[in-house]
């Protein structure tokens, strides 16, 4: 069971749904097949919010060694400068604030 996120992220969760939603589902639990669980990630839980807005601007190639789906994670270096921090907040709220039963 997933605790509910707190406050401060609410603006990046509805940036998070819109643009990251229909492969990582709308609350980061992940979509098998598509996007992995950002829930308690090592990868969100190690960088810093500045390497996931670059992360976010890159994306990710399929046959990148680290990719774990084997699909590419698209870039999405056109999202405002306002928003793309917003989903890094929510990454790391969400990542740090979860909690499994």
């Amino acid at each position: 069971m997933l605790v509910p996120l707190p406050a401060p992220a609410a603006d990046g969760s509805e940036a998070f749904t819109q643009y990251c939603g229909v492969c990582h589902g709308v609350d980061g639990e992940g979509l098998d097949g598509a996007g992995v669980n950002l829930l308690g990630s090592e990868f969100v839980r190690r960088a810093s919010e500045r390497e996931l807005v670059e992360f976010l601007q890159t994306g990710r190639l399929a046959d990148d060694p680290a990719s774990r789906t084997g699909r590419p994670m698209p870039e999405f270096s056109w999202l405002s400068e306002t928003e793309l921090p917003t989903i890094a907040a929510f990454l790391k709220s969400a990542g740090s604030s979860s909690v499994r039963n």
